[in-house]
């Protein structure tokens, strides 16, 4: 096992972040326990005031980022998990709600599936709950063949021209619609690929993999993944070729001519953690001259540095950044000034004079985070409680007894463990509605909003996994979609624009889309022919019948789904599987229930 200069390897990412925040006590500080994981600029009460916010971050293992980003200029707060793990859904809902002001706060995600998940819930629990955020999602990887594999473009060490982009435009006072336009230029005009001549190791434990002597990893990401091809060791002139041959050919979908003559660029070369400072400065020459000499562009601005790492892996990786605009951002044409601009983060090259805020100690909770309260004692009323306590029960039951072929069917092109996973989500629906003071029974004869809030935390709890977390995501869109009946039931309609929403959120942060043999294609087909029934019925009646007729089409999506190659998930690394999407087949189970229970009330 690699030695490491570390003491508890339980301890290491806590003990680094705690030396990160010593030697910059003016200007950062931790959130309160129990979010000591959340690294803010201990001046983001004051900023929040008149300026965008940023908030970023993912696993550790990567430093300097993504802490060393984390100052004015760039980013106001950045989460950190454990060594190459997402964060928590919840730290990264803290570290906004910590930094949230009036003007709004730009969320920039790596395009990892955890990532997605776990910040795309936040950003939705988040804007549930009144927050202005903004999303803006980084895959500058073109290491495999397509531009647009949704697995391939994972976000690397791009992500920070995005970071100093997005932070400069907030700096100056834009309002977050302009910051995030910038931001999303930006991340569409980057382009990385990276190599390694050795793996990594996690703290106490063995490489994750093994690099034979006299070859090298090409196409890897940052999470201690070998590369998308393995070749014998080439020259630093042999590889920089390579690197850049490849962006020059995918390059980014926002261009389509990405390394074209006379172009203006930025070059990053990227120590991942492990390559000497003269073998980095070797690249950098070579870098510099195949860009000049081969494609005549123009190379603006140079960077050279350990920017984005893989904790001791011997590795580099190239990024470039088309800085020339088609239209004005923020009324410049070119994304050089916004690299210019000052910034206080320490982590980026070009670091000016330190704010003269001096304090010390963690960085108290901001009071918009909530605290996790006891349960009321009032038992809730009546009214409408018995009808929603029995259509929650009997879609939860359905998912219980339903969980056997669940797991079955995930078994065919997953890990089988799709039932196990709805149900313990149902199971703890039913739980709550067992207890006649429980949250649950409380929240019945609250606002629709309200109640689909609580339903989303207690699934993305209870479940685990991606389908907690897209459901989560999903619930948490449709309560917001509904806070215009504040005060009223919704009718139909509006439970159907509550769903499109959802659908639109799990879209957004998955990733999948129709025809990607997910659950989309049950919801899709069941929303679709929903908003086809409602025109016939208003009555209670017709309300089930819609929901029949939804039931219905999304049992029939299911069944197409067995005639879909999986885009996403583990089933798209086996694209003969011939059988229906567990997690389709799922949103049709609790459908038919809820038919079932409308139609006996």
């Amino acid at each position: 096992m690699p030695s490491k200069l570390i003491n508890n390897p339980a301890n290491a990412v806590d003990e680094a972040l705690d030396g990160v925040v010593a030697a910059a006590q003016h200007r950062l500080a931790r959130l309160a326990a129990p979010f000591r994981r959340v690294v803010v600029r201990r001046d983001a009460t004051h900023a929040r005031s008149d300026r965008v916010m940023l908030v970023s971050g993912g696993g550790s293992g990567h430093e300097p980022a993504h802490v060393g980003y984390v100052g004015r200029g760039m980013l106001s707060a950045a989460v950190c998990g454990d060594v190459f793990a997402s964060p928590p859904t919840a730290n990264v809902l803290a570290a906004i709600q910590a930094v949230t002001g009036r003007h709004g706060t730009l969320v920039i995600i790596k395009n990892y599936t955890g990532d997605r998940l776990n910040f795309g819930l936040a950003v939705e629990q988040a804007r549930t709950s009144g927050l202005k955020v903004d999303v803006v999602v980084v895959g500058d990887d073109v290491a495999l063949k397509s531009a647009n594999e949704l697995a391939g473009r994972r976000g690397l060490a791009g992500t920070v021209f995005v970071h100093k982009v997005a932070g400069a435009l907030a700096d100056a006072g834009n309002p977050l619609q302009a910051v995030a336009h910038g931001a999303r230029i930006a991340a569409q005009q980057v382009a990385t690929m990276g190599a390694s001549l050795s793996s990594c190791s996690l703290p106490g434990k063995e490489p994750t993999f093994t690099v034979k002597d006299g070859e090298m990893e090409l196409g890897l990401g940052i999470h201690g993944e070998p590369g998308a091809l393995t070749t014998s060791v080439k020259t630093a002139d042999q590889l920089v070729e390579t690197l850049l041959d490849r962006i020059g050919q995918v390059g980014s979908a926002g261009l389509s001519s990405f390394l074209e003559a006379e172009a203006p660029v930025a070059l990053l070369v990227n120590n991942l953690g492990g390559t000497s400072n003269l073998e980095l400065s070797v690249v950098v020459n070579a870098a510099v001259r195949r860009l000049q000499t081969h494609y005549r562009v123009k190379v603006e601005r140079v960077y050279a540095g350990a920017f984005m790492t893989s904790l001791e892996m011997a590795g580099i990786s190239l990024t470039v950044l088309r800085l020339d605009l088609a239209e004005p951002v923020a009324g410049l044409t070119s994304l050089a000034p916004l690299l210019d601009a000052a910034t206080e983060a320490s982590a980026w090259p070009a670091t000016f004079a330190s704010s003269t805020v001096v304090e010390s100690g963690d960085m108290p909770l901001n009071p918009w985070i909530q605290v996790p309260t006891q349960a009321s004692d009032a038992p809730a009323q009546d009214g409408g409680r018995k009808a929603m306590s029995s259509l929650l029960q009997a879609m939860a039951q359905a998912l219980v007894d339903a969980a056997p072929e669940l797991d079955r069917l995930d078994r065919l092109a997953g890990d089988g463990d799709c039932g196990e996973t709805f149900k313990r989500g149902a199971i703890a629906i039913q739980q709550a509605l067992s207890h006649p003071t429980s949250d649950l029974t409380r929240m019945l004869n609250e606002s629709p909003k309200e109640l689909l809030s609580w339903i989303a935390s207690t699934l993305h709890s209870a479940m685990g996994g991606s389908s907690g977390v897209l459901y989560s995501i999903g619930l948490h869109a449709a309560a917001q979609s509904l806070q215009a009946t504040q005060g009223s039931s919704p009718q139909p309609r509006d439970w159907l624009g509550a769903l499109s929403r959802a659908i639109e959120a799990i879209q957004r942060h998955g990733g999948a889309a129709f025809g990607d043999r997910t659950m989309l294609d049950a919801l899709g087909p069941a929303l679709q022919a929903g908003f086809t029934a409602i025109g016939a019925f208003s009555s209670v009646e017709g309300g089930a019948a819609v929901v029949q007729a939804m039931a219905s089409a999304a049992r029939a999506g299911v069944e197409r789904t067995a005639t879909m190659n999986a885009v996403a998930g583990r089933a798209s690394y086996l694209p003969h599987v011939h059988s229906a999407d567990a997690g389709a087949n799922a949103v049709a189970v609790w459908l038919q229930a809820m038919y079932a229970a409308l139609s006996q009330a």
